[in-house]
């Protein structure tokens, strides 16, 4: 009917999809990036705040951690994974393959707590081999993992901490998660404006607009004070 002028995309769509709407009109996408297409996209800055998560997690006293739902199939799965092993060894610190535990794309773009094969004797085995954190890449994954510790009698944050790159959970039966947060607010204004300068300059080079995190501190991390009374 003409009444598209352009397209901002929320929450992850398949490739062809996003490619067809991408030919059509001027697309941005939020968090999810597409390889391959010609589609703006606004996200976080995940390499600031994977920096922000690993010094929280260093001056509570942690020794070894590790990355818990790496999906390759996953773009922000991807980056928070490189930012990861970025931080990790720009600070002196071994990186171990084996402290990262895979899991399915079904598993990493679910909001939902998800079952534990393939993945839980894995995480019990690294924490026996001394990871005593672990950094997830998104909500979903990290309410899953504090769910089996926590099933599993780990004490969380005494003996493992757990802490998320993103979003916000309301789980009043479960501790509040450290994590990373981004306003829904900003990255949807971002994106907006985003639109609004491809729609004025349709010929400009893609760009990808990053925003900073900010630090929530909940309660499965140790704090600085906690760690040094212990």
């Amino acid at each position: 009917a003409g009444l598209v002028d352009g397209v901002v995309l929320i929450h992850f769509w398949p490739d062809d999809v996003a490619a067809a709407i991408a030919r059509r009109f001027p697309t941005v996408s939020i968090v999810y990036s597409y390889p391959g297409v010609e589609i703006d996209v606004v996200g976080r800055d995940d390499r600031a705040g994977m920096a922000l998560l690993l010094e929280h997690l260093l001056a509570g006293g942690c020794g070894r951690v590790g990355f818990f739902g790496f999906c390759q199939e996953v773009s922000w799965s991807c980056a928070r994974f490189a930012s990861y092993v970025e931080a990790m060894r720009s600070r002196g610190l071994p990186y171990h393959p084996k402290d990262t535990c895979d899991i399915s794309k079904d598993q990493a773009l679910t909001y939902r707590d998800f079952g534990a094969q393939g993945w839980g004797a894995n995480v019990l085995a690294r924490i026996k081999q001394g990871v005593d954190a672990w950094i997830c890449p998104s909500s979903g994954t990290a309410s899953t993992l504090l769910a089996f510790l926590l099933e599993k009698g780990i004490k969380v944050p005494r003996e493992v901490a757990v802490a998320s790159c993103s979003g916000r959970f309301d789980r009043p039966e479960m501790p509040t998660m450290t994590m990373l947060e981004v306003s829904s607010e900003d990255l949807g204004a971002a994106a907006l404006r985003r639109l609004v300068n491809r729609l004025q300059t349709p010929r400009e080079m893609t760009r990808s607009v990053l925003l900073p995190s900010e630090l929530f501190v909940g309660e499965t991390t140790r704090s600085v004070r906690r760690n040094r009374l212990r």
